[in-house]
């Protein structure tokens, strides 16, 4: 019998512990991931006794659903909503991307500053904007001191007055979203092909269309798909703020899906809008994936079949140029003379410089106004002594959330970073055909929304006795941050020498020694970039510990923040709950900025 040498024994069980890992990885994602959502969608065709589905429904649900009036509403809400901010973050993100790009110094402060917002939980959020919006508060005191205007405006009790606050608490909290994906986005691109641009005399639309949008493209459609899914499932700023009225003037999709099962019991009905609402999502995704594919190049003068002379006179009619028909398919070139070449050259510096001025103009006034924008929102609870806060809760209570909320994201935080290691690093460098489906499994467990799942989440952990935990509550936020981490390492791994890989292979290294001593060690930044990730998302999250959780010595700090909304109760814990977040990016920004570079589409 052949004797198998102790050394080569342990190589070869080093050999599998990657392998093993990583399956275990995708079984926990379509455990804790995609089995709510499979599972949603097949209550959604039952009838329900108390808290399981009971009898055959077939479409029932879907026709009550359709038939209910709150529901239509909140189906509508949602579209506007969604076309209402995603366009407004994206946009406005690629352009504070672009002049903080441009800038020589203080970029690490306008960053830090422009991504505030990300950094403060939602639950403070909602302290702070009842603060500035609610009667007698900050705009309330600007319209009286400046203006002399004394009348209150019902912001919250108006209903397009309503729905315009949470649009805009949308906007200025997914904004940062935006702005640091684009700005990763731009710090891959080449100067040269812009400055060319402009030597060339592409300016205004055209310049955008044309250059700066393809250069981008695949970060810009990834960062759509990820800020549809965000606000498809918005739900904590509404239930905070207005609760779904007045008049049901901000029912989100999300919000009555969770009305109709803990409020009214109606789990079929909440099955089928979910099973509705997460559909229409999924074939967003697929789309937008789909135009991955569709890059379109730099100059190409096409942009999502726009043509290109369609382009031109677009870009003519904001410049105020006259569009002289056939001026590229005559085919032939008029004659110049010594003239007017010496009045172009003339009429090109005059344009330089008098663009360049702009230009400095128009970027100290878009950094100066974004700023104000940013931290505007923050001051609302300066009305309410937020500076010096009656804090009136018990600062055991304090100090337990604050614990609860730490122990929640480090917990997360390791579980993330364990399976979604081994798991995008057979995804970027292994042998098996089963990569594609695997990695299709990944953008498909992305695309699971969570904010709709909770319904089954909930039955999932009351099957397997976690509800009321912490274990449940990790297990739940690990799956949600999984797939995200799994798509950025997987583009760290597959940018690492294949050289380095075969060095190490030929000394004899195994799989695991050559992940953790040359994949992860170049693998730094973007693991700090999962990190705040996980951090950030852990930290913001309400709806699913108050769903979970009844034991309120386990209630994270947001989560009792919440709970005092409005009052001075809340204003110090507020202020509290936003420092770990927010100390945790800026610590880490320099790292967070080259992670996204490299574990990025691009």
């Amino acid at each position: 019998m052949t004797r198998i040498s102790p050394l080569r024994l342990a190589k070869s069980r080093h050999g599998l512990v990657l392998p093993v890992a990583a399956w275990a990885a995708f079984a926990f994602l379509a455990a804790f991931a995609l089995e709510p959502l499979v599972q949603q969608a097949v209550g959604s065709f039952f009838y329900w006794h108390d808290v399981r589905p009971d009898a055959w429904a077939g479409l029932h649900e879907y026709s009550a659903v359709l038939a209910d009036a709150t529901a239509r509403s909140a189906l509508v809400n949602t579209v506007v909503y969604v076309a209402l901010t995603v366009p407004l973050e994206v946009g406005i993100g690629l352009a504070g991307a672009w002049v903080v790009s441009r800038v020589r110094r203080g970029k690490r402060l306008l960053t830090a500053i422009y991504v505030v917002p990300l950094a403060v939980p939602w639950a403070s959020v909602a302290t702070l904007v009842l603060g500035f919006f609610n009667a007698g508060g900050v705009l309330d005191t600007l319209r009286a001191d400046v203006f002399g205007s004394h009348q209150l405006v019902l912001w919250l009790q108006d209903p397009t007055l309503a729905f315009v606050v949470i649009v805009l608490v949308g906007v200025w909290k997914g904004l940062p979203w935006c702005f640091l994906f684009m700005l990763a986005a731009l710090g891959t691109c080449n100067d040269e092909v812009f400055e060319a641009a402009r030597v060339d005399g592409a300016r205004g639309l055209s310049f955008w269309l044309r250059v700066v949008v393809p250069a981008v493209w695949p970060m810009l459609v990834f960062v759509t798909i990820f800020r549809i899914f965000g606000e498809a499932q918005t739900y904590t700023s509404v239930a905070l703020l207005t609760q779904g009225g007045p008049a049901n003037a901000t029912q989100l999709a999300s919000t009555y899906d969770n009305t109709l099962a803990f409020q009214y019991f109606d789990f079929g009905q909440a099955s089928a809008l979910g099973t509705i609402t997460g559909a229409a999502l999924l074939v967003v995704a697929a789309g937008g994936f789909f135009m991955l594919r569709r890059r379109p190049d730099v100059f190409s003068g096409e942009l999502l079949g726009l043509p290109g002379r369609l382009v031109e006179i677009v870009s003519a009619t904001f410049r105020g140029a006259p569009v002289v028909a056939g001026a590229r398919s005559a085919g032939t070139t008029p004659p110049v003379s010594i003239g007017d070449i010496g009045v172009t050259r003339l009429n090109f510096w005059r344009s330089l410089r008098r663009s360049v001025q702009w230009d400095r103009r128009a970027k100290a006034g878009v950094l100066c106004l974004a700023a104000v924008v940013t931290l505007l929102p923050l001051v609302g609870g300066l009305p309410g002594g937020a500076l010096h806060p009656d804090l009136a809760l018990p600062w055991s209570v304090v100090a337990s959330g604050l614990l609860n909320s730490s122990v929640l994201t480090v917990a997360t935080l390791l579980g993330t970073v364990l399976l979604g290691v081994p798991a995008a690093y057979v995804l970027a460098r292994g042998t098996s055909r089963l990569r594609s489906a695997l990695f299709v499994v990944v953008l498909f467990a992305m695309a699971v929304p969570g904010a709709l799942v909770i319904l089954p989440q909930y039955q999932e952990m009351s099957w397997l006795g976690l509800v009321d935990s912490r274990l449940g509550l990790v297990l739940l936020y690990v799956a949600a941050n999984l797939p995200l981490a799994i798509f950025f390492l997987r583009g760290a791994f597959a940018s690492v020498p294949e050289g380095y890989v075969e060095s190490m292979r030929v000394d004899g290294a195994s799989s695991l020694r050559i992940v953790t001593r040359l994949f992860v060690p170049l693998s730094l930044s973007t693991l700090v970039t999962v990190a705040v990730f996980v951090v950030v998302q852990v930290w913001n999250e309400v709806p699913l510990a108050a769903t979970l959780l009844d034991n309120q010595a386990l209630y994270p700090l947001p989560l009792i923040v919440a709970l005092g909304t409005g009052g001075t109760a809340s204003l110090g814990a507020s202020w509290i709950s936003i420092a770990p977040p927010l100390f945790v990016f800026l610590a880490s920004q320099r790292a967070f900025q080259r992670g996204m570079l490299t574990g990025t589409l691009l």
